[in-house]
């Protein structure tokens, strides 16, 4: 076998808290001093990180397990305290956390505008020093690069993750059209609801399609209308618009209301939290998925572990409406200066020089390399030079990929390589790997060339969960962004659950636009400036 990578898998989260510190001592190769003077002793330091919702077997110990010892033992430190809040938790316990003052010496969270703010209030430590006296970290990032990174007052508080070719997009069990009499991949938006309603009939019990409410998944009853997932502010026409502005928002929630209408919007969607949206793909065999290309292998590797059978998972174009009419940027995957995970150091560490040396760990190519491969030994051997992966034990620490926050998880080799482990381990015939195989490529790269390298970069979308934006706003502006991204999202459910008429919603729609006006007029004013330094016409 070939080099193969493996990718993040969005499988829910379990609940982990703070975990007492480890026992055992770091695993993996032990330094050997060649003198006798003795090494430094491990600096101690705190964390304060995530899984990003990938799927971590309850019996795993963030503190003391194989991958973050590696880390501790490259970067000569101890960590003597660890906290991972549940995924479905984050927001919640890291504000609570920075609330409270006692702050990790290390932070990574995905929220890069609270992270700036929190620096700002002086939270975290001005980074510009560290970054141009460490060779590690300045050979990752050009001036382009920490700009991004920095606040609205010119400060870098945080680094960012280091860009990657991965947009989100429409996956789908193509097993599941097959067996509903579907010969061909849909290509308009009436095609896909004719084809759920095949589905439907000849499955009741599945789910066609599903979210977490308003917060997240919910780009395919928004992104065919060139409204992103419907929430938040979007890059189009030469000119920053709040989403709410768009003028194919009213049809989103119109064809919205009829999905749900006619059972092919889960009727629980509105309540779903993360651990039941994982579930529901394999309990109920979700037709359609919203999720970016370094999950499908995780999706596959989810239902081949809950023994459903025969699973066809493949990305697909989105199906646009009047696509003639939608600007460039509402319909490709822009690109990345830097990606939405970050990580600082707080301003009251007593151990900074452990802080920086786990920053170069977690930039460094040995730990790529962990996160990718894994371990000598175990995930791969070597033979002739290469790394020969395990597909049972690749699979079994399939969670380690969250130690590469830094890498935005999903480096575009390891999602073009990673899916063929996973069709590999699936307990089929040979011939039916095959023809998946064959199939899964031929979709991911008519995708890819179609949907990449169109357009520049872009100077606020949407990752996930958050507003990922290369445009600092102001404090005042941030906080007003977040509170007008909640009511959006309000106001999206309940025209959606019919708790408010459409005259209704066209109303609250426009209220919502001229109440948050300034943080549009914001976004433009520094828009020129932005333009200017990253090319963007």
């Amino acid at each position: 076998m070939s080099l193969i990578m493996t990718a993040c898998s969005f499988v829910g989260p379990t609940g982990n808290e703070t975990t007492s510190a480890p026992t055992a001592k770091p695993t993996g190769s032990e330094s050997v001093s060649t003198t006798s003077t003795q090494p430094p002793a491990p600096e101690k330091l705190t964390i304060f990180y995530h899984t990003s919702g990938t799927g971590v077997p309850d019996k795993i110990n963030f503190q003391n397990n194989d991958f973050i010892n590696q880390i501790a033992e490259w970067a000569n430190v101890e960590f003597t305290e660890v906290t991972v809040p549940a995924y479905a938790d984050l927001k919640t316990k890291f504000n609570l956390m920075m609330a409270s003052g006692t702050i990790p010496d290390i932070i990574h969270h995905n929220n890069i505008a609270d992270m700036n703010q929190y620096g700002k209030d002086g939270a975290f430590l001005e980074l510009s020093e560290i970054v141009q006296n460490s060779p590690e970290i300045s050979k990752r990032y050009n001036s382009v690069m920490l700009d991004a990174c920095k606040a609205d007052d010119g400060n870098l508080y945080l680094l960012r993750s280091l860009p990657t070719d991965d947009g989100w997009h429409l996956l789908v069990r193509n097993d599941l059209l097959k067996a509903a009499g579907v010969t061909s991949i849909p290509a308009t938006l009436d095609q896909w609801v004719d084809a759920m309603k095949k589905v439907k009939a000849k499955f009741p019990d599945n789910i066609m399609y599903t979210t977490m409410g308003m917060e997240n998944y919910m780009q395919f009853l928004f992104k065919p209308f060139g409204c992103d997932n419907g929430w938040g502010w979007k890059y189009a026409g030469g000119k920053i618009l709040n989403v709410f502005e768009n003028p194919n928002l009213e049809a989103a929630v119109e064809f919205s209301k009829q999905l749900l209408a006619d059972g092919l919007l889960d009727k629980e969607f509105a309540t779903t939290k993360q651990q039941d949206y994982t579930d529901k793909r394999w309990k109920n065999n979700t037709l359609l998925v919203s999720a970016n290309l370094g999950s499908l292998s995780g999706s596959i590797d989810l239902l081949v572990k809950n023994n459903v059978e025969h699973v066809e998972f493949i990305p697909v174009k989105w199906p646009f409406v009047n696509e003639e009419s939608l600007d460039p940027y509402q319909k490709f995957v822009p690109k990345d200066v830097v990606k939405g995970q970050g990580i600082a150091i707080s301003a009251k560490t007593k151990a900074k020089e452990g802080a920086i040396r786990v920053i170069e760990t977690l930039l460094s190519d040995d730990l790529k390399s962990l996160f990718v491969y894994g371990r000598e030994g175990i995930e791969y051997s070597v033979k002739d030079g290469k790394k020969v992966l395990d597909p049972v034990k690749v699979l079994e620490s399939n969670w380690r990929s969250i130690y590469g926050m830094l890498y935005s998880y999903n480096p575009i080799e390891r999602i073009e390589t990673r899916v063929d482990l996973s069709i590999d381990s699936m307990k089929e015939t040979d011939s039916f790997k095959e023809a998946y195989r064959k199939e899964y490529v031929e979709a991911f790269y008519d995708l890819y060339n179609s949907e990449y390298g169109k357009v520049g970069y872009a100077p606020v979308a949407v990752a996930g969960r958050n507003m990922n934006t290369l445009i600092p706003l102001s404090s005042e502006s941030n906080d007003l962004s977040k509170e007008a991204i909640a009511a959006q999202q309000s106001i999206l459910l309940k025209a959606i659950m019919g708790e408010i008429s459409m005259n209704e919603f066209k109303q609250q729609t426009s209220d919502l636009v001229k109440k948050y006006q300034s943080v549009t007029d914001e976004f433009n004013q520094k828009l020129p400036e932005f333009k200017t330094k990253f090319g963007v016409k």
